[in-house]
């Protein structure tokens, strides 16, 4: 791939984009010292799984070069079809390493940072509040309404939902992100109130390494036994039940095996053929998640539906997220409750995450078959072919060898007030102030 700069960007400070920048942020993520999962289709590039497993020591082996000060080039081992749209994310923005050397740790301060995007941060107090200022040199700054364009954003951080609904409707706050429908009240029918389907689903992820979730049938089983249409009444607000890991907007025909959905009879029948009995397995299973509220109704939920339906006492764990990521990483819980945000619109955002060594792969659960049909999607153009592979894949993962049970598609609720135009919240969570204004 050749990619060709934008000509005449600049960085906040008037310092000229360059491609160099794009090679020194792909040398900094892919640094055996950076913690940080790195996607299957970055590791495509060549040299960028050895470079990032330690095996080569030099990143000018990784097949990633600024041709000149307008152009990248990049080599992948193998082909892609959705290469390009891993460039879109965080981890291939530009960096400024002039800048890192300078301010070392604090080169994302308020004051050292440089951007080019539309704004910058000039204030920033930890989990309290975060000021934006547009950027002067935004290269696409010249457009309509460029005179009512937000000059400044203040972001309030506050979990008071009570002092945040407050604070809108006496016109101190023009957006807010919203919770349960019933925190809301009358706003969610009136034109402030936005509804947006997010391609975030909550599943459960099995443990196969700790009996008896070693045992497929098991995992099986307790999917199985999971109706999910009942999370909304535990929840108290409308939810999507999902049948598949992918998020409708992307696969828009999910049947067959490649869908989980309740079915008793057979949930009983698996735990038969294996010897597992419900009086043997009570009390000895966890269920973790975050601490929150709504994981709590969540998990209850899901408790119950074990309980009534394999007559199995599941228990459940609640961790502050330090915690739970602490024992995400150990690897010392049956069943994790969490979510996922795949990284672009497609199936691979969600299907490359259990391939054998994966970054994402948590529990390091492996299946060859399933490695070939995700392989498959990785290389195949959008279409029929693919699809069938996609759908396989999921088969595999959910039914045939499980590892995750899909519960649910999550969706984005937000009040924004009718003085400002034009805020994007898409399905991916993120929020464009770009092209925002004053009416």
């Amino acid at each position: 791939y050749l990619i060709k700069l934008r000509p005449g960007v600049k960085w906040s400070d008037g310092a000229p984009l360059e491609a160099r920048q794009f090679v020194d942020a792909f040398k900094r993520f892919l640094s055996p010292l950076t913690l940080a999962p790195v996607p299957e289709l970055i590791l495509m590039i060549e040299g960028a799984r050895e470079y990032k497993g330690g095996q080569l020591k030099d990143f000018a082996g990784v097949s990633i070069r600024a041709v000149d000060t307008q152009t990248l080039k990049f080599t992948l081992g193998k082909p892609s079809a959705q290469f390009l749209a891993a460039l879109s994310q965080y981890y291939a923005f530009p960096i400024r390493e002039d800048l890192m050397m300078k301010f070392g740790e604090h080169w994302t301060d308020p004051g050292n940072l440089v951007v080019i995007g539309p704004y910058n941060i000039t204030e920033h107090v930890l989990h309290k509040r975060l000021v934006l200022t547009r950027n002067a040199q935004y290269y696409g700054n010249p457009a309509p309404n460029t005179g009512r364009r937000l000059a400044r954003v203040v972001i309030e951080i506050n979990s008071d939902t009570a002092a945040n609904l407050a604070d809108f409707r006496a016109g101190k706050h023009h957006f807010m992100s919203t919770g349960k429908l019933s925190d809301i009240g009358e706003l969610v029918h009136t034109p402030a109130y936005h509804l947006v389907k997010a391609l975030s689903t909550q599943f459960l992820l099995f443990n196969p390494t700790r009996y008896p979730l070693s045992l497929p049938k098991v995992r099986h089983a307790f999917a199985l036994a999971i109706d999910s249409q009942n999370i909304s009444a535990a929840l108290g607000y409308p939810v999507v039940a999902a049948k598949c890991y992918i998020h409708p907007l992307i696969l828009n025909n999910c049947d067959g095996e490649a869908a989980i959905e309740l079915d008793k009879t057979e949930a009983r029948k698996l735990l038969a053929d294996v010897g597992v009995k419900a009086e043997d397995t009570s009390g000895k299973i966890t269920i973790a998640a975050r601490d929150t509220e709504e994981n709590a109704r969540v998990v209850e939920a899901i408790r119950g539906e074990l309980q009534k339906n394999l007559g199995i006492n599941v228990k459940a764990a609640y961790y502050s997220p330090g915690a739970f990521k602490t024992h995400l990483d150990v690897r010392d819980q049956d069943i994790y409750y969490l979510g996922w945000y795949p990284d672009f619109r497609d199936a691979t955002g969600y299907l490359d995450s259990y391939l054998t060594g994966s970054t994402n792969n948590l529990m390091k659960w492996s299946d060859k078959s399933y490695d070939d049909a995700v392989t498959q999607v990785q290389q195949l153009p959008p279409g029929p072919e693919r699809d069938a592979h996609i759908r396989t894949a999921l088969a595999i993962v959910q039914q045939r060898n499980p590892l995750i049970r899909p519960l649910y598609y999550e969706q984005y609720s937000y009040l924004l007030s009718p003085e400002i135009e034009s805020v994007r919240y898409n399905s991916m969570g993120r929020i464009y102030l770009r092209d925002s204004y004053h009416r």
